[in-house]
């Protein structure tokens, strides 16, 4: 009888998905490629379909909410699977790649329970201060960590920090991506590690009784205090008779993951992991090199940064 219930439990147990990163360069940023460049700049002829950067939901569907969360896959990631789960409802995940390969099986499973995921680079670091070589690195790094859990890749991205610029614009266009930012910021990341994380549903309860809707919010799922308030803050946005959504909800597209520019250019051949180096065994911390600095939104300028360290 024994021997049967250990078989009846070895069918039900799904093995560990295994994933070969042999690829990733390593702990640090992500190595420039000219070829990889020159491979986007002459796509196509050098054409892109430059769009602007998504900042709000659209406003066909009344009382909706894009909950979105930054910077894991971690353990805390977690905690917010468990809210959604309960709620079943949808959110969308901004993945750092060097927090993917850490944490592969984390980032499954909120793909599979139909969460969307977008990239958020492969090292965190403010994309209009690199060269448009290393530009398509991060986001070629961290779109293939993304691909190589999910088998899709995104045709969304958040740039780090909320920056843009319209170099960064354009190449990420080539690559088939449109950045999405944010539009209410809840600035949990500042009050992690404080005793004022209740400032965090404050927010989302002052964001309500203002009367807004069809907003996208920025939280973090990559510190347990931030994930802790998730809850309550998700809670206030329901009971304003909100309903939480992707971000392709959102904005009332059909596919989150349809990008035949990047999916091409993996499966060309053109990939290759450059000089692959040992990763860290620890997850990345963005929030360890964020410059104790607040942007303000300028729609006049041609470097834009949006709301905040992000």
């Amino acid at each position: 009888m024994t021997k049967l219930l250990v078989t009846l439990v070895c069918l039900f147990i799904a093995p560990a998905a295994a994933y070969d990163f042999s690829w990733s360069p390593g702990s640090g940023s992500a190595p420039a490629s000219d070829a990889w460049l020159s491979y986007f700049n002459n796509l196509d002829g050098g054409k892109a379909d430059v769009q602007a950067d998504i900042k709000e939901c659209s406003q066909s569907v009344p009382n909706i909410w894009a909950a979105t969360f930054d910077d894991g896959p971690m353990d805390s990631t977690n905690v917010v699977l468990d809210y959604f789960r309960t709620a079943e409802m949808k959110t969308t995940f901004w993945v750092i790649g060097l927090n993917v390969i850490q944490s592969p099986d984390i980032l499954n499973k909120a793909f599979k329970e139909g969460h969307q995921i977008g990239i958020h680079s492969w090292s965190h670091p403010d994309l209009t201060t690199l060269s448009e070589a290393q530009v398509v690195s991060e986001l070629v790094y961290g779109a293939k960590a993304i691909y190589d859990v999910t088998g899709k890749v995104p045709k969304f991205f958040r740039p780090p920090y909320g920056t843009m610029s319209d170099s960064v614009r354009t190449i990420a266009a080539k690559m088939g991506l449109r950045a999405v930012i944010w539009t209410e910021d809840s600035e949990d990341w500042r009050y992690a590690g404080t005793s004022e994380m209740s400032k965090v549903p404050a927010s989302f309860q002052s964001w309500m009784d203002q009367g807004k809707s069809n907003e996208i919010s920025l939280e973090h799922d990559f510190k347990a205090e931030t994930v802790a308030v998730v809850g309550q803050c998700m809670d206030i946005v329901r009971k304003a008779g909100k309903k939480l959504v992707t971000i392709s909800e959102c904005i009332g597209e059909g596919d989150a993951y349809q990008n035949p520019r990047l999916l091409a250019f993996f499966e060309s051949g053109q990939f290759a992991g450059q000089s692959p180096t040992p990763s860290s065994s620890q997850n990345y911390d963005p929030a360890a090199s964020w410059p104790q600095t607040t942007y303000a939104a300028s729609e006049s300028q041609s470097e834009t940064s949006y709301m905040g360290i992000r």
